[in-house]
């Protein structure tokens, strides 16, 4: 081994020896792990060694642990969302700006259109998308307050277009400006304009389904990219306007839990 390499810590190598059989599902979604005395067995290390792995795990949203009588480790699926919120407090931290998010969302986005249109079960995907729709339009109608777009339309138009890499990618774009519009609609519920930024976000999203039914590929696509920035035009004025997926701070010295 080169001396400059750093040989892995144990806990990291039973990590990776735990990881494998979630990641490639082997071990399905809830399957429990052995217990801490077996594990130990098994592999030879301390009982702090194997909590070590477990909390790897468990930071990277693999295990759940349940601790106190009955408990124990448990698999977990990966979820997107965990690595689109990893994600954006990374964007966060680097000062990326809403303007940087929704334009990386158009990049991703549109291109989705065209992919969808190509394939042969194509009806499939659309009718999912004309489901979302309907949903939000039904939540629309029996809210008593101002709606707050929650982007199932955006995210299952880009799961139709069956490509698990651009889903992930949207799954970050599509978290951040879901955080950003609920403050925005939060902040301006009063105002005449936010009661119908829900309506008008719902008949762009009719008319794309209108264009995906009778195939128009160049028109869904610039119908939605033109849609895509009058809705951040509208949403960030200021496309300068830095990420922010934190609330406001809490004391939890002064909070009852």
């Amino acid at each position: 081994m080169p001396a400059n390499r750093q040989r892995p810590k144990v806990a990291e190598v039973v990590a990776n020896w735990l990881r494998r059989p979630i990641v490639t599902g082997e071990m399905p979604e809830g399957a429990a792990f052995p217990t801490e005395s077996q594990l130990t067995e098994q592999f030879g290390v301390s009982r702090p060694t194997v909590r070590e792995a477990m909390r790897i795990l468990e930071s990277e949203g693999l295990v759940v642990v349940h601790r106190g009588i009955g408990g124990g480790a448990r698999a977990r699926r990966p979820e997107a969302s965990a690595v689109a919120r990893a994600a954006g407090f990374v964007l966060q931290e680097r000062g990326t700006t809403l303007g940087d998010v929704f334009a990386c969302r158009e990049f991703l986005e549109v291109p989705a259109i065209g992919l969808l249109l190509q394939r042969q079960d194509r009806e499939e995907g659309i009718n999912r998308l004309e489901a979302a729709l309907a949903a939000a339009e039904d939540a629309a109608a029996d809210d008593q307050g101002t709606p707050v777009p929650e982007g199932d339309f955006h995210r299952v138009l880009v799961e139709e277009a069956k490509s698990p890499t651009l889903e992930l990618y949207a799954a970050i774009t599509n978290q951040i400006i879901h955080t950003h519009t609920r403050n925005y609609m939060h902040k301006h519920r009063t105002e005449p304009r936010a009661s119908t930024i829900g309506d008008a976000a719902n008949a762009a999203h009719r008319r794309l389904v209108t264009l995906l039914k009778a195939g128009d590929l160049v028109g869904a696509q610039q119908h939605w990219r033109d849609h895509l920035r009058s809705t951040s035009e509208i949403i960030v004025p200021d496309q300068d306007v830095p990420v922010s997926l934190l609330g406001e701070p809490i004391d939890p010295r002064h909070t009852a839990f």
